[in-house]
């Protein structure tokens, strides 16, 4: 096998004008003969004779490691992953698996790794990470996943021979109680007050009053708080009926519902403010319906859960939608809690501290925490009473009045 040759195709070329054509550089070698014939590789189609040669090199890099990474000193951790998700998860994983996946990589692992060359990523590189997450207060599942997803990368690369270990196996993952004692720093609930302050602030008609009614009133997480259907709406037991999620899904620029968090499905009993509140809402919508006529907005959802408005699938009856039908989306919090930060003055606030509130209020009341457990959709009561039920004030003056009242 020779060298790289390369030449312009278009050297000395006129067009019928009479004018130089432009440059058309080449790349070629030879390869293995055929039954005794000789053989070459080349592509043409190059503007710069270094555009030609770098994707010579390129290619003959490959042909000479049969078809593998052209430089494994030089391939990223970026293109290892690219590479993993194409060649190996999406053949052997499921849709949604894959779907995660793409989700941590993009959202976590190449921010912080994918410049790097898998031959120079560490153990120490990939455990300061991982304590980085810690620090920023993820759940320890959160980083659980995203340690699995560098160690499953770098076994595909060592199978691909472009490592020799994986560097991700001594790493350390934080302990419970060490995720916990970081992460309750941010569980404390709103006082009263200021809970009324946002909702004076987001009165009803505003599109996050029923958003953060449901999570105020009922814990909801806030993908499931805007999945609600009026069918899943019981206004005859007052109840609401807690049976998906919604998540935004990139590829699609489209939201999607999908099962709740841990499959918790349940039902949650409502108290008769917010169930009035609902059926007013309800009144209001319908009205819209007919005051909009041919403009009003319907909203559908197709056999793979995804919300459009192009009349694909079935038509749904959302609860959070404005007065034209469009579909209120979880993004609204973002300009909600801007607004509770900068101008209300609560920079802690955030839509999960409505769930974690309206915990405290019914353990402060004195409901079960078995029960709490229940209305949150939480695995186990342990996790209830570990993380979201938290001593205030109040329950703390009621536990001095037990005290004293034990020992007359």
């Amino acid at each position: 096998m020779g060298e790289i040759t390369y030449r312009d195709r278009n050297a000395g070329k006129y067009d019928k004008n009479g004018k130089k054509k432009k440059q058309n550089w080449e790349y070629r070698f030879e390869v293995a003969s055929v039954n005794g014939k000789r053989k070459w590789k080349g592509k043409s189609g190059f503007r710069r004779k270094q555009d030609a040669m770098a994707a010579a090199a390129i290619a003959y890099s490959e042909y000479l490691n049969g078809g593998d990474v052209v430089n494994v000193r030089e391939i990223s951790f970026s293109d290892v992953l690219d590479s993993w998700i194409e060649e190996y998860c999406k053949l052997q994983l499921a849709d949604e698996t894959v779907k995660n996946y793409e989700k941590r990589i993009r959202a976590h692992i190449k921010p912080a790794l994918g410049s790097y060359r898998v031959s120079s990523l560490s153990t120490h590189l990939i455990q300061r990470f991982l304590n980085e997450l810690v620090r920023k207060q993820y759940s320890r599942n959160t980083i659980v996943s995203i340690k699995g997803i560098i160690s499953k990368a770098l076994k595909y690369a060592k199978r691909m021979k472009w490592v020799v270990r994986n560097e991700a196996l001594e790493v350390e993952l934080p302990s419970w109680n060490a995720s916990r004692r970081l992460r309750s720093k941010l569980r404390v609930p709103l006082a009263r007050e200021v809970v009324n302050e946002i909702f004076a602030r987001f009165p009803e008609g505003h599109s996050c009053y029923t958003p953060l009614l449901f999570g105020y009133r009922a814990g909801t997480r806030i993908g499931e708080s805007f999945a609600f259907l009026w069918d899943d709406v019981d206004f005859e037991n007052g109840q609401i009926d807690v049976n998906k999620q919604v998540q935004w899904y990139k590829e699609r620029q489209q939201w999607r519902f999908v099962p709740p968090k841990y499959d918790s499905y349940r039902k949650i009993d409502m108290d008769r403010e917010t169930m009035a509140y609902l059926k007013r809402e309800r009144q209001r919508q319908l009205q819209f319906r007919q005051d909009f006529g041919d403009a009003y907005i319907h909203l559908y959802r197709d056999s793979d859960g995804y919300i459009g408005t192009d009349g694909n699938g079935e038509e749904i009856q959302m609860v959070t939608v404005r007065s034209d039908g469009s579909y209120i989306q979880p993004r609204v919090m973002q300009h909600c809690s801007y607004v509770v930060h900068k101008e209300l003055g609560h920079p802690a606030f955030d839509f999960h501290t409505l769930r974690h509130t309206h915990a405290t209020e019914l353990e402060e009341a004195g409901v079960s925490s078995k029960e709490i457990q229940r209305r949150l959709g939480h695995k186990s009561e342990m996790t209830t009473r570990r993380v979201y039920v938290h001593a205030t004030d109040e329950m703390r003056k009621q536990s001095i009045e037990i005290l004293n009242s034990m020992y007359l």
